[in-house]
């Protein structure tokens, strides 16, 4: 009888397990390369959420050896279409970045030698390359007023082809995924707009006429209707990275550029959290928060009230991370780090100082720029409880040394740090959240993170140094 129930049990628990996996969606990509060799590596990368290309903690990596020339990759997910990446570890430029993998549609590829071969992989890989292909065909054409119509008429016409080359796959597609590159699309075309606008206003700053403005405003809402109609048809179109960058775009310049006020993140959170409701209200305060590189000090405010809201729980680490480790008065994570003659510092060896920290990059060409108004810095402070400390993401430890030397980036008497060959996989990056250069650190004597509110070549460092003589 026991022995009977036990059987009974475990049957029953088989199945729960079985009923439990088959609902579970899965992202399956499969194919062939004709430049791989048995036992060759294959890098893949999954994106759990939109805009986390910079979050290690939000993709899901894999990585398996080839099997003749062929590799499977099959992974849990959410029932969304997901970015996903694939390389071939030496055989450079071969892979694929950010394509959309749809969650029980496996997808199909093949690769040739110069790449993806769109006629040998399936549908959804197909037309996916067919418009990479085609948005990089571009027209240049000269920001002067003549320009302004041909500019706007020029991204619609880009899109219009964009979506000819939809519709024609369009019975092939699932319906969803179709829906969702429609979203993409159009979402792509009006941020590409409210860029120009971006960038052109910058020449109209002291003018009363902005004639590329002027023909965007004729044109925005026909293309406003035609997105805010494909989104009806897409509900969830908030999964669409390019739909949220859109609406954060169109914060910034309808209500910044175009009225002529200054943006302030605290402005368009509150904005933001009024405005939109559910799932995409959670997002946008996510997208909002997460990528950004400067931390100012109302910052603590929005990831206070964000927690409040954001339900999402991948989320919630990070804004928690954020509010623990790089807002104003966070204790600042105390790296360790070889200098150029081998000597490990920590940031504990410059407690009761000021420590100015800039990363940076060879080879970035705003950190060379950047770098004459830090040694003004320094000289300012010279002989007081002051240090600067430069730390730099460079991979190669040769490459680091010469550019130390050299000079352009750091002067080769400061501290200046390597961070052991890991880039920006490095502890002293990821805990200060470094996804931009230059970027800039202030930490106060007691070890707590002070951001820098103005980038020093925007104001010839005086806001850095009121900021440093206040910490003193």
């Amino acid at each position: 009888m026991k022995t009977t129930r036990s059987i009974l049990l475990t049957m029953m628990l088989l199945t729960t397990c079985l009923i439990a996996n088959a609902q579970q969606p899965f992202v399956e990509v499969y194919g062939t390369a004709d430049f791989l060799h048995q036992g060759d590596t294959i890098l893949f990368r999954l994106y759990r959420h939109p805009n986390t290309d910079q979050e290690p903690g939000l993709q899901t990596e894999l990585t398996q050896r080839a099997t003749g020339k062929s590799f499977r990759f099959r992974i849990p997910c959410d029932n969304f279409p997901h970015y996903f990446n694939l390389r071939f570890k030496g055989h450079s430029g071969k892979g694929i970045y950010k394509y959309y993998a749809v969650p029980g549609q496996p997808l199909q590829l093949h690769f040739n030698q110069d790449g993806i071969d769109p006629e040998g992989s399936g549908t959804i890989a197909k037309v996916q390359a067919e418009l990479i292909k085609a948005q990089q065909v571009t027209t240049t054409t000269e920001e002067d007023d003549a320009d302004a119509a041909l500019l706007v008429q020029h991204g619609n016409k880009k899109t219009l082809s964009l979506l000819h080359i939809l519709e024609h796959y369009r019975e092939r597609l699932p319906a969803g995924f179709y829906q969702f590159m429609k979203v993409d699309l159009m979402a792509i075309n009006m941020s590409g707009k409210y860029s120009n606008v971006e960038l052109i206003s910058r020449r109209y700053a002291d003018s009363t006429s902005n004639p590329y403005l002027e023909r965007f405003l004729q044109t925005r809402d026909t293309v406003k209707s035609m997105l805010e109609a494909a989104v009806k048809q897409y509900p969830d179109a908030f999964y669409c990275e390019s739909f949220l960058y859109k609406m954060l775009l169109k914060y910034r310049i309808d209500s910044c550029v175009i009225a002529r006020k200054p943006y302030h993140i605290k402005e368009a959170y509150d904005y933001l959290k009024a405005k939109y409701k559910g799932k995409l209200r959670e997002e946008l305060l996510a997208y909002l928060i997460l990528p950004l590189n400067d931390y100012p000090p109302e910052l603590t405010y929005c990831i206070k009230d964000a927690l409040t809201i954001v339900r999402e729980e991948d989320y919630r680490i990070l804004l928690k991370a954020i509010s623990e480790t790089r807002v104003d008065g966070a204790k600042a994570f105390n790296f360790r780090l070889t200098d150029q003659k081998g000597e490990i510092h920590q940031l504990s060896d410059f407690r009761n100082k000021v420590v100015f920290i800039d990363f940076w990059f060879t080879g970035c060409g705003f950190c060379r720029v950047v770098a004459p108004y830090i040694r003004k810095l320094e000289a300012r402070f010279k002989g007081q409880a002051v240090e600067f400390i430069s730390i730099s993401s460079d991979e190669s430890k040769t490459q680091w040394e010469k550019s130390v030397s050299g000079g352009q980036y750091t002067a080769p008497e400061n501290h200046n740090f390597f961070t052991e060959g890991k880039g920006n996989n490095h502890p002293a990056l990821t805990s200060y959240r470094i996804r931009e250069y230059p970027a800039f650190v202030l930490v106060d004597k007691n070890g707590l993170i002070h951001n820098v509110p103005v980038d020093p070549r925007d104001d010839d460092g005086r806001s850095a140094e009121a900021q440093i003589k206040a910490l003193l």
